[in-house]
């Protein structure tokens, strides 16, 4: 316990945990990348490639420090956000990815938040999505380095198409 009058240390709440950033200033991201982990290495690739455009791509390897909780992660960046997609993969959508999935379901009837579902190369024609997801119209990527499928994405999270500008 601290002595009366002394302050907790900055960026903790009670119990010791750290408080989400937004209440520190949360830095503002472009796109939540929502992916199953057998998927992030080519996740990670079209991040790389929104990034190039000028995007600000929200990716767990690359902002989830090791030993902080997931949930806290989510719940400080995506009120935040512009807009989530979600990739689905060979394997299908993630244990974890359904949890930002209805988190991102749930922004998008609360504030009208883009959730874009994204099918990595290698899917069926038709995938198998989750119903909710099946109502939002998708990007697919025939290759990593699809630049239609890139211009799509970045339509989706901005609302310009990048051939217009």
């Amino acid at each position: 316990m601290r002595p009366l009058g002394q302050s907790k240390p900055r960026g903790v709440r009670g119990g010791g945990r750290p408080e989400p950033a937004r209440r520190r200033g949360a830095r503002r991201f472009d796109v939540f990348l929502a992916h199953a982990s057998c998927d992030g290495d080519q996740v990670e690739s079209i991040a790389s490639a929104l990034k190039r455009r000028g995007l600000k791509p929200w990716l767990d390897r690359w902002h989830m420090p090791p030993g902080r909780v997931f949930q806290d992660a989510l719940e400080e960046v995506l009120p935040a956000i512009r807009a989530v997609a979600v990739f689905v993969g060979r394997g299908g959508i993630g244990p974890w990815e359904h949890i930002e999935l209805r988190a991102a379901i749930s922004q998008f009837v609360k504030r009208g938040l883009p959730v874009i579902p994204v099918l990595l190369p290698g899917t069926g024609e038709t995938p198998s999505l989750p119903l909710f997801l099946q109502e939002f119209g998708w990007v697919r990527f025939v290759d990593l380095d699809d630049p239609r499928a890139l211009d799509s994405l970045e339509f989706g999270i901005t609302g310009r198409h990048p051939r217009d500008e």
